[in-house]
């Protein structure tokens, strides 16, 4: 096969497992004593266990990161707080309510990282970024009262099981 069909099918394949991945991740949480801490703990460590032995396979420099401890450092916080805070609040938001939900308020991360770069470097954000923001939350609006300011269209269950769990 060419690089370019493969490099194809490898992106469209992305997409699906990821949009997959939530709708399994409801169903394990509906049917099963599987908890959202669980599930990203075996995602993380048998992926990153897979990426470790793809490295060695193709003899690259897996454990060069860790001859830097500046770059050690840097990893383990993005492992910590980057991948896994990201994975576990993604999983979260599903066991509490569903995978939908989940995903719309996942496109709201633009908005949160456009407004930390705001905040970090005392600049005001460009016109593309207060129209990204704008819209963002426009559409987020939109999809959770479904047109209707009045009311929202999101599982009052999953409302109260996020209040009640974590507050």
């Amino acid at each position: 096969m060419q690089k370019k069909t493969v490099g194809l099918l490898l992106a469209s394949a992305g997409p699906f497992l990821w949009g997959s991945s939530g709708t399994v991740a409801q169903h394990l949480f509906d049917t099963t004593t599987i908890s959202p801490l669980w599930l990203v703990a075996v995602r993380m460590l048998v992926s990153g266990g897979l990426l470790i032995l793809y490295g060695f396979s193709r003899r690259l420099p897996v454990m060069a990161v860790f001859h830097d401890w500046r770059a050690t450092v840097r990893l383990i916080v993005f492992s910590l707080f980057g991948m896994a805070g990201v994975q576990l609040t993604y999983f979260m938001a599903i066991s509490t309510g569903n995978a939908a939900m989940a995903a719309i308020l996942q496109f709201l991360s633009p908005v949160m990282i456009i407004i930390f770069i705001t905040a970090t470097t005392w600049q005001l954000p460009g016109k593309v970024d207060v129209i990204s923001v704008v819209s963002a939350i426009a559409g987020t609006v939109l999809i959770v009262t479904e047109g209707h300011t009045d009311s929202l269209a999101l599982p009052v269950i999953a409302i109260n099981r996020f209040i009640h769990k974590f507050y």
